[in-house]
């Protein structure tokens, strides 16, 4: 960090010293007349943040626009972009009281981008509940951009909590790697609508969804990261078609008795690859017997001339409470499926193999077995998936060390000695337990040197 200050401060003077000149970072407003950091401010909720864009653009180097409270509705789809790898963007609203909207409702899309290190952040984006079976996006991050501190939701949402009318609506769309992070997303109804759509790459980091299908990776390339985040499904869940997707300490919750939490496939052919690592998914039973909830659908269904071939991986996680906590099928035996359960928690009798023509492999090792076993979570009923104490999941998951700074869903640090025993050991699932909350979990290490050579531990 020193270094790259002291290049900065070099780059600095080299520039005074030839007469270069710089770039100069502005601040532009939209409805802020008494902020005094505003080189413009403009005025006009239809208006005032697409013309406050239109000046960063023309603006070289990185710039910002600070929006005011209110509701903005601006004719759609609405582009907020500025152009240039130098010509960053951040765009902050003044909380959820700024509230953003698209004016027609087949086709409210707002899209943001910019230079690299672009951002959207601290509003709310309002979708129209339009019923229509026209296909509808609320908020596009495209570039690489990021939004954080955004609340994406149907209109009606933000008047009361009932279901929406709203059909085949997409609250956010990531391409290019863009991110969404410490948001909420939801789309609460009985309609297919996603909270996210992914095309190539994306990042969800710490961000709360509920929709008919939470996250849909809608093409065959690229990698989604799901991370510390909640998943609040009504219908399909996590589902991927191709491509890698990687779900770390996050919960992915089934309570409306129906449907997946997590479907992935490679019917399309080529390769998925899925990982899920340190994470808790949790159902009910259906309501519906012909229509049985399962924790991971997991397939390769393509065949010839494309076959599909599927990897499954599932570490330190739980599945309980579906009707089937895993099924899965090699549907012709051109395909691959290939399934890797490492120090995992679930109900060994609730997992099925549909029928297929193909021979998929299923290798389990660690597994800890929840048939007929409570894995003592702290209070479900009210929402709190932590372990209590004496939990089945307290020190079960593998034993090598997790990365340095590793947290679980909470923020909380892993790994822990759990349960007392002198042994340091990651927990299964989304929370890691501590039995002092106090705990840091870093643990001084003690070199004894005897005979045979120096021991090295923990104490």
């Amino acid at each position: 960090m020193k270094r790259a200050l002291i290049l900065t401060a070099l780059g600095l003077a080299f520039s005074g010293a030839f007469g270069a000149t710089q770039a100069q970072a502005d601040t532009y407003c939209a409805e802020l007349p008494d902020d005094v950091s505003c080189t413009e401010n403009f005025t006009g909720f239809s208006t005032s943040i697409q013309e406050a864009v239109n000046a960063a653009d023309q603006n070289e180097g990185p710039d910002t626009v600070k929006i005011g409270p209110g509701v903005f509705e601006m004719p759609s789809p609405v582009y907020l972009s500025n152009s240039g790898d130098g010509n960053k963007l951040n765009l902050t609203g003044s909380g959820e009281s700024t509230v953003l909207s698209g004016s027609d409702p087949a086709a409210p899309e707002i899209h943001f981008s910019g230079g690299t290190g672009s951002s959207i952040n601290a509003l709310t984006v309002s979708i129209p509940d339009d019923a229509s079976n026209e296909y509808k996006i609320g908020l596009a991050l495209d570039g690489g951009a990021t939004g954080n501190g955004l609340n994406v939701t149907f209109a009606s949402h933000l008047v009361n909590g009932e279901p929406s009318p709203g059909n085949r609506t997409t609250g956010v769309r990531l391409t290019a790697g863009s991110t969404l992070e410490n948001s909420t997303v939801r789309l609460y109804g009985s309609n297919v609508n996603d909270a996210v759509d992914v095309y190539g790459s994306g990042n969800i980091v710490e961000s709360t969804l509920t929709a008919f299908r939470d996250v849909y990776q809608r093409n065959a390339t690229g990698t989604v990261e799901i991370r510390r985040s909640a998943l609040v499904v009504i219908g399909g869940g996590v589902v991927t078609e191709g491509g890698t997707m990687n779900i770390r300490d996050s919960v992915i919750l089934n309570p409306y008795f129906s449907g997946n939490g997590v479907y992935v496939t490679s019917d399309g052919g080529g390769a998925t690859n899925v990982l899920i690592d340190r994470s808790t998914i949790l159902g009910t039973p259906t309501t519906v017997p012909e229509s049985p909830t399962v924790g991971a659908v997991v397939l390769a269904a393509a065949g010839s001339p494309n076959p599909g071939s599927t990897s499954f991986q599932l570490n330190n996680s739980v599945i309980y409470g579906y009707d089937f906590e895993i099924a899965y099928t090699e549907t012709f035996p051109e395909d691959t499926l290939n399934i890797e359960v490492d120090s995992s928690a679930y109900n060994s009798t609730n997992v099925a193999e549909y029928p297929g023509q193909g021979t998929p492999t299923f290798n389990v090792e660690g597994l800890l077995e929840l048939n007929n076993v409570d894995p003592m979570f702290a209070n479900p009923f009210n929402g709190d998936y932590s372990l209590a104490a004496g939990s089945p999941l307290i020190d079960a998951g593998q034993a090598v060390d997790p990365a340095p700074g590793s947290l679980d869903f909470a923020g909380n640090p892993r790994a822990c000695d759990g349960n007392d025993d002198g042994t340091i050991r990651r927990d299964i699932g989304a929370y890691e337990f501590r039995a002092d909350p106090a705990d840091d979990c870093t643990y001084p290490t003690a070199t004894i040197t005897g005979p045979q050579g120096d021991v090295t531990g923990t104490s």
